[in-house]
């Protein structure tokens, strides 16, 4: 009869973490309601204007001023010259009221 000789290793074993059970819970008929975001309307104001028009007009909503502004455009031999330049000087017509999102 043979004998053998048997090892046995003993190891522990790795803990084994268990996580809480997910637990669902309705919300209650007592709970307050949910509130609704609402759109109000509001109202932009045009800016005051500095500048002393010479001629101004409107023109696809948008208005326009000429004035007089020390130079305009520079030639090499005669060097800066003066006159007339265009800026916008925002909208015009009729006034409009965006809606503005609230969240």
């Amino acid at each position: 009869m043979l004998w053998f000789r048997t090892v046995v290793f003993l190891a522990a074993a790795p803990a084994v973490i268990m996580a809480a059970p997910y637990t669902y819970s309705k919300p209650s008929l007592t709970s307050p309601p949910r509130t609704v975001a609402t759109t109000t309307l509001s109202t932009i104001t045009r800016p005051t204007q500095s500048i002393d028009c010479d001629y101004k007009y409107c023109e696809s909503n948008t208005s326009w001023c000429f004035y007089f502004v020390p130079f305009t455009t520079f030639d090499i031999s005669e060097g800066p010259l003066p006159g007339e330049t265009r800026t916008s000087l925002g909208p015009c017509g009729s006034t409009t009221a965006y809606s503005v999102p609230t969240y």
